[in-house]
């Protein structure tokens, strides 16, 4: 039978084996957070191409844009070995995942305020400069420190 003391450091065990792809990946390289911002900008022009009555352009966006995405989560997955479910994910990283949607969709907003006052252009260039900056500050400042109060809290 095993004793408390035991059966607490098992818990824990599992704790950080569970935490462990939320917590021990390598770091993104520095491309990748302007490669966002670009990525979103191409969204918006998608959007615009759309709105214009350009069908046919805004659907070859859209598809390069879709198969983009997957080649980047393909990668991901390859350099991570995994591709971690954020509703597993620890409290202090799940929360800190949460600001950043919330930030995604305020710089949506604003985008989309500039675009409407200021133009297309306007709007286009505010997603692509405020999402580089959005996802540099959570990938280089906020993640990190989630991660940080996970491996503090498993100790």
């Amino acid at each position: 039978m095993l004793s408390h003391m035991e059966s607490a450091e098992i818990l824990r065990q599992s704790d950080r084996a569970a935490a462990s792809p939320f917590i021990d990946h390598p770091r993104s390289p520095g491309w990748y957070s302007p490669a966002v911002g670009l990525w979103w900008a191409g969204l918006a022009v998608m959007v615009h191409l759309y709105l214009d009555g350009r069908t046919v352009a805004a659907s070859i966006l859209l598809a390069a844009l879709l198969v983009s995405e997957m080649a980047v989560i393909a990668w991901l997955r390859r350099r991570w070995g995994v591709w971690p479910r954020m509703a597993q994910a620890p409290a202090e990283v799940k929360s800190t995942y949460h600001r950043f949607v919330v930030g995604v969709v305020l710089v949506a907003l604003v985008a989309a305020l500039a675009w409407w006052q200021l133009g297309w252009v306007v709007g286009v260039v505010v997603i692509a400069v405020a999402m580089t900056a959005l996802h540099a500050f959570y990938r280089l400042r906020a993640y990190p420190a989630a991660a940080e109060r996970v491996r503090e809290r498993l100790r």
